[in-house]
């Protein structure tokens, strides 16, 4: 197996089974597709957020790709298999393909190493978000690692939110329904995000646009959570209680936190910023009334 730089254009099926579309310059210049290796599993949760699988070739294999559609970077891993068998028809009909050309294999997709979270859309216009009144916005470009790692945790569990909210709301509608009252809400959650971890005076302007003031969703004091007690003591620091906790969590959608950590293994840090948020934008009693 060996590590490829790739194009990404969608999935597909190749005889019913599962397969990806990917441009891979190191093995064809065409569009190719490249079915799972012998029993492997279609995973799109890795995919970047809002991606549209629709290349001409998911529905048909013989259709040409002219790249007018939704890609995206990606390094995988894939098997070459035996030399392809001699083609029937043009000036090599008959003849044995020439083993030197990477091309001329069977190939199968083993696995994704790493993907890029930038979406290529050459019909779509960017959209631009507008800062917030009265707020220091920092570029997503200048944010860590660590800090991209967090704002991702939190859009993947916007996503989940989203798709549980919608169901609720359009429970007797087709999937179709459900999904696109998913997209909007998700897509309003992640917005939100994105400015939540971009501004440091972090506000919402309203139809005037004057500011408002709205609390912090993470304490600049906070530590570094590593474990369990960094974030018990995270929580202490920030006044929250055991039980604002657990109702934050159902909010996102967990029974508690054992259940968070069996779908985001010692992600204890990611817990915390997530709890932050949901309870720094619930309003207060006194709010209400």
């Amino acid at each position: 197996m060996t590590i490829y730089n790739t194009t990404v254009h969608g999935t597909a099926k190749f005889y019913e089974q599962d397969a990806m579309v990917l441009s891979v310059p190191d093995i064809s210049s065409y569009v190719g597709i490249y079915p799972l290796v012998r029993n492997g599993k279609l995973d799109m949760s890795g995919f970047p957020i809002g991606f549209m699988d629709n290349c001409p070739k998911k529905n048909d294999n013989m259709a040409s790709c002219d790249d007018n559609h939704q890609t995206f970077e990606a390094k995988v891993e894939l098997l070459r298999g035996a030399l392809m068998p001699p083609t029937k028809s043009g000036k090599r009909a008959g003849q044995a393909r020439d083993p030197q050309f990477d091309n001329n294999y069977y190939w199968t997709f083993e696995r994704f190493i790493l993907v890029s979270q930038e979406v290529f859309s050459p019909n779509t216009p960017q959209v631009v978000q507008k800062p917030v009144i009265g707020a220091t916005v920092t570029p997503i470009s200048s944010l860590t690692e660590g800090e991209l790692v967090t704002i991702r945790r939190e859009m993947a569990t916007n996503d989940r939110t989203a798709i549980m909210q919608s169901a609720s709301y359009f429970m007797n509608e087709p999937i179709e329904g459900v999904i696109l009252g998913a997209e909007k809400l998700a897509n309003w959650l992640n917005a939100r995000t994105c400015i939540r971890h971009t501004s440091k005076q972090f506000g919402e302007a309203n139809q005037s646009e004057s500011p408002v003031e709205v609390a912090q969703p993470i304490s600049d004091n906070v530590p570094t959570i590593k474990n369990r007690e960094d974030m018990h003591k995270a929580i202490t620091a920030s006044g929250f209680t055991a039980e604002q906790c657990l109702q934050a969590l159902d909010k996102m959608g967990y029974e508690n936190s054992s259940d968070f950590l069996s779908k985001n293994p010692d992600d204890f840090e990611g817990m915390f910023n997530q709890i932050s948020v949901v309870l720094n934008s619930t309003p207060k009693e006194e709010e209400i009334w």
